[in-house]
């Protein structure tokens, strides 16, 4: 067989391994988000807000932003985020999949154990991630086909196959960065440090170094352009406002914690109880929730933290046992690929291989200390810790082969097939809590979906509901046979005072960004939540507070699983 049917043969092997692998998580999981963020974002692509689809995002970036605009407009009512993000998945399995296996026959090695490796690489670390969906954890194997496409150049073969080889690296690091925007630098400094082992490889072979310089320039002019146009994106006055309002009430809410804060802190923007409390469950209506006050608290919070380094690393370290205590079934996948990891670092080091070893004791550097920073940041829940572990267990799966022919010419199959039995038996604990409960589904329902249903035939009132409807809704495919409705908003989080959220207060002709308590009592304004008891006293304390004691909240309506409640005074 010659090269390139090999290589051809690796592709279509991995796209039947991928498609099996989809075909079983579209038939038989119930492919839900992770993550809540997921579905505002699917929601800000169908128009959900002002019936416009986002163009500029706060997350994603204008490469995918763009076509996801477009699809929405052209064909709405339809999950397109979903879908995008479950193609990005295939692809990064399948070009994971193929560079494990072009790396076994780069370096001699039997195709069929290449694809034993892959095979496992797919059970362990990928299929949860295309089940229970988030754009972090997608970035975050995107990376990881990046780093494992480097891994499957062959430098002997020319400086075309060099260029176009870290050209489809490439291509995945910008999908990832137009994912995430926080995953560019990780996965720039996973893939730098590929490369420079590369660069160094072809030193010692004494290869021309011309493709590599080419390919650097080529990342630079792409990157850059990249980065130049997200920040064009982001200069937009409205886009410039709503990026400081979520830089300011993200390090409070998501990292500091609003209830670790003294009073003293709140007395200093004026919050009282009500304010206090409002915060609290993420409902930011009052005009005194504001990026200035956002901003003072977390002044306020750096001002009084008087941590040592002692401290910030035994808090670290208690977050990272925390986030591994409730992934149990994620840490003992990725303790294989640490294995792994384990096996070649040894055998580089028996093997005395300097460039080998560079690249391997980099990448677990690497990870640690970006696992470290998470940590220490005070934000790790598995999405993010993943950004740090993927891309690392996807390259000591690629450079296993070259780690092995340095040690013995020929491996027992045992050896290959000890690794999938593992693999088997870690996805078959997985798995069952994957697949689809018809009848859970059936009795459980969703609150949220029922508001949508309620509000489609209601188009001149508005809807805003609470975090009881926002924490359950992690639909990745909702419902809309009656059409998507424009007038149901969450209270609070970081959709709110969006462009698309304040347009559609403004449909309604009220102005959100300087929300008025008065705005609750409007004829067509109602407040859901998917409990009855107790009502939405949070809204009603400040009412009363703000503009008559006099104020009752009354139960309007009732669908399926939500409760409609309306304010008036009497």
């Amino acid at each position: 067989m010659t090269h390139v049917q090999k290589r051809g043969l690796c592709w279509l092997i991995a796209g039947v391994m991928t498609a099996a692998l989809m075909a079983f998580v579209l038939l038989c999981t119930d492919v839900t988000f992770a993550a809540n963020d997921d579905s505002s974002i699917m929601r800000a692509f169908m128009g959900y807000e002002s019936s416009d689809p986002a163009r500029v995002h706060l997350f994603i970036h204008g490469l995918l932003a763009q076509p996801l605009a477009l699809l929405g407009t052209w064909f709405p009512g339809l999950p397109w985020f979903t879908y995008v993000q479950l193609a990005l998945l295939a692809l990064s399995a399948v070009v994971i999949a193929k560079s494990i296996m072009q790396s076994f026959v780069k370096h001699g090695r039997s195709m069929i154990a290449g694809a034993l490796m892959a095979a496992s690489f797919l059970l362990i670390l990928c299929l949860k991630y295309m089940t229970l969906l988030t754009f972090t954890q997608t970035a975050a194997m995107l990376g990881a086909a990046a780093a494992a496409q480097l891994m499957s150049i062959e430098h002997e073969r020319g400086a075309k196959h060099v260029i176009v080889g870290v050209a489809g690296a490439l291509a995945l690091v910008c999908l990832s960065y137009a994912l995430r925007q926080n995953a560019l630098l990780p996965m720039l400094a996973f893939c730098g440090l590929i490369f420079l082992a590369q660069l160094w490889e072809c030193a010692e072979k004494k290869l021309p170094l011309r493709p590599m310089f080419i390919s650097l320039a080529m990342i630079a002019l792409v990157l850059g352009g990249m980065v130049g146009f997200r920040s064009l994106e982001l200069s937009q006055p409205e886009m410039q406002d709503y990026l400081a309002w979520q830089e300011a009430n993200t390090e409070i809410m998501d990292y500091t914690g609003i209830r670790n804060i003294p009073q003293e802190g709140f007395d200093a923007v004026g919050w009282d109880e009500n304010d206090l409390a409002m915060a609290e469950r993420w409902c930011f209506l009052s005009p005194d929730i504001s990026t200035e006050a956002f901003q003072t608290l977390t002044e306020y919070v750096h001002e009084a933290d008087t941590a040592t380094i002692a401290q910030r690393l035994e808090k670290a370290w208690k977050l990272f046992c925390q986030t591994a205590a409730e992934n149990r079934q994620d840490m003992r996948a990725l303790v294989i690929a640490g294995f792994a990891a384990l096996c070649c670092v040894v055998l580089a080091c028996c093997e005395r291989k300097p460039r080998q070893l560079f690249s391997m004791l980099g990448m677990i550097v690497l990870a640690a200390a970006m696992t470290a920073y998470l940590a220490m940041e005070g934000r790790l829940p598995l999405r993010a810790l993943l950004i740090a572990l993927l891309p690392p267990s996807a390259f000591f799966f690629a450079v296993m082969p070259e780690a092995i022919s340095a040690w013995s010419k020929k491996v027992p199959p045992a050896f290959y097939a000890a690794i999938l039995l593992t693999s088997l038996i870690c996805a078959s604990e997985t798995v069952p809590g994957l697949l689809i409960d018809e009848e859970e589904q059936w009795n459980s329902g969703n609150a949220l979906t029922d508001l949508e249903e309620y509000a489609v035939y209601e188009p001149e009132s508005l809807f805003l509901y609470d975090m009881s409807l926002t924490i359950t809704d992690m639909r990745a495919f909702p419902p809309f046979p009656d059409g998507v409705p424009h007038n149901v908003s969450f209270w609070g989080g970081w959709p709110l005072r969006s462009p698309q959220s304040i347009q559609q207060f403004a449909n309604y002709d009220i102005d959100l960004m300087n929300f008025q308590p008065e705005d609750l009592l409007r004829d067509n304004v109602y407040v859901a939540s998917a409990t009855i008891d107790p009502p939405p006293t949070v809204l009603l304390d400040w009412l009363r507070t703000e503009v008559s004691p006099d104020i009752e909240c009354e139960l309007y309506s009732e669908y399926g699983y939500v409760y409609i409640f309306q304010f008036c005074e009497y």
